[in-house]
C-alpha cells in the first residue's frame, strides 16, 4: 500500500527488530529505480533518527550507523547530513562519508571517460566523413554507370568508399560495391 513509513515505524519502535527493517526496505526495494530505494532508505535512517520517543534516541544510533555502513549506496550523502543530530561527531559517520565521496568521485570520472570515449568516437566518425566528401565527384556526358554501362541521366547515384559511381537503382546493397564486391561493414 506505499506506507513504507507507517510499516518502518511499527518494525523500528513497537517490535524492536532493525534486521527486519532493512530487510523489509531490502524487499521492497528490489526491481525498482535508484530514487525508489533511496526513498526507502532515507525513510528508514528518518525513522532512526526522529524517534516518536526521545527515550529511544540514544537505542537507535546503533542501528542508524549500522544502516548507513551497510547500505551507504543507497543514500544522497547530502540528505544523510540533514538527517543526523547536530551534536552528533563527524567521526561518527566517517566511513559513510568516505565511501559516499569515493562513491560520487568514481561516478564523476566514469562519466568524464564516457563523455571523452564518445567525443574521440564523435570525431573520429566526422574525420571520415570529411574525408569521403574531400574528393569531388565530376560526371559528364560522357560518363557511364560500370554496372548498367548507362549515361548518368538525373542527378541521383550512389558514389561507394572505393570510388566506384553507380546509378541510384544499380547500387542495391550499400555496403557490397557492385562492380568490385568490396565489403565496407556497416554503413
Amino acid at each position: 500500500m506505499e506506507e513504507h513509513e507507517k510499516a518502518l515505524s511499527l518494525l523500528v519502535h513497537k517490535l524492536r527488530d532493525y534486521p527486519m527493517a532493512q530487510e523489509y526496505c531490502e524487499e521492497y526495494s528490489k526491481g525498482k529505480g535508484r530514487v525508489y530505494r533511496q526513498n526507502l532508505y532515507q525513510t528508514l535512517l528518518r525513522v532512526y533518527l526522529q524517534p516518536q520517543d526521545r527515550s529511544d534516541q540514544k537505542i537507535l544510533i546503533t542501528p542508524a550507523l549500522s544502516l548507513l555502513n551497510a547500505h551507504g549506496a543507497q543514500f544522497d550523502a547530502a540528505q544523510v547530513l540533514e538527517l543526523l543530530p547536530h551534536d552528533w561527531p563527524v567521526t561518527t559517520v566517517k566511513a559513510f562519508l568516505l565511501r559516499s565521496i569515493r562513491g560520487s568521485m568514481d561516478t564523476h570520472r566514469t562519466g568524464k571517460i564516457e563523455y571523452n570515449l564518445s567525443r574521440g568516437e564523435n570525431l573520429r566518425v566526422r574525420e571520415q566523413y570529411i574525408s569521403l566528401q574531400g574528393d569531388p565527384i565530376v560526371i559528364t556526358d560522357n560518363t557511364r554507370c560500370p554496372v548498367c554501362n548507362l549515361p548518368f541521366s538525373d542527378a541521383a547515384f550512389v558514389r561507394y568508399p572505393n570510388g566506384v559511381i553507380t546509378h541510384l537503382k544499380c547500387g542495391r546493397n550499400k555496403t557490397i560495391c557492385p562492380v568490385t564486391g568490396t565489403w565496407f561493414g556497416k554503413v
